[in-house]
């Protein structure tokens, strides 16, 4: 992910050249992924679709390059 001022503004530029999104440094997403939970982890896998998941979330530049990935918090957290 950029970490100064000026891969902002690249990144950024970069977006808004090839898609056509001002102001954007990175595309996000997520997905549930299905886990058969570890042994008396009780609801805490457990999710509104009712089915135990993980979630994998990642952010790809213009380029689709991943820039970031992350893999393992439950359903229940949230930033």
């Amino acid at each position: 992910f950029p970490k100064t001022e000026c891969e902002c503004k690249t990144n950024a530029k970069q977006f808004e050249d090839r898609w056509n999104f001002p102001n954007v440094l990175g595309a996000v997403d997520g997905k549930h992924i299905k886990v058969v939970p570890p042994p008396d982890s009780g609801s805490y896998f457990y999710n509104y679709k009712e089915y135990n998941n993980m979630v994998l979330m990642a952010i790809a530049n213009a380029n689709y390059e991943f820039v970031m990935v992350d893999f393992g918090i439950n359903d229940r957290n949230s930033a």
